[in-house]
């Protein structure tokens, strides 16, 4: 029988030119996967911890445990060619999300979010996918609660993914 992980991380990186890896990343979203259920080729992962960080001299961090997705059963199944040893890859259409995260430190307000992947549509031929095959697209956007400008939104942006070992640059 099958033994998956029974954790992962992954990391979705926005960059502040969605088309250029080179570009600066500007925010970035951290979920925590705790292994719920599985089967022979797809695993159940509970979101245990969604971080939301911005990221540059002055970064800062909210956090909110066990988000609730919008999924039939809570859950982000994910389809897996070794459920014993998942790929980054196969975790590029993290589900929606949204709802209030708790500011980590002693300044600043609680944040306002919404993020959740699409299928992501790579550009024709010579074009390539701006992060390769660790292009995932997503719609998002985060709002500090009392200020009326974003501090990141898209629809249908690509965006950076990555584990926990090294993550999204």
């Amino acid at each position: 029988m099958a033994t998956p992980p029974e954790s992962r991380i992954v990391v979705f990186s926005m960059h502040e030119d969605p088309q250029d890896p080179e570009s600066d990343v500007v925010f970035r979203v951290t979920l925590s996967l705790a292994l719920d259920s599985y089967n022979a080729t797809s695993i159940g992962w509970a979101v245990a911890e969604a971080q939301f960080e911005t990221v540059g001299a002055s970064p800062i961090l909210w956090s909110v445990e066990n988000p609730a997705l919008d999924t039939q059963d809570g859950l982000w199944w994910t389809d897996h060619a070794d459920v014993d040893a998942p790929v980054i890859t196969e975790f590029l259409l993290p589900p929606h999300m949204e709802g209030e995260a708790v500011v980590k430190g002693t300044q600043g307000a609680n944040l306002d979010y919404a993020f959740g992947g699409n299928t992501y549509v790579p550009p024709e031929a010579p074009a390539t996918p701006p992060y390769g095959s660790n292009t995932a697209s997503a719609s998002f956007s985060f709002f500090v609660q009392g200020e009326s400008v974003s501090l990141a939104e898209g629809e249908d942006e690509p965006v950076e993914t990555g584990d926990g070992v090294g993550g999204a640059s």
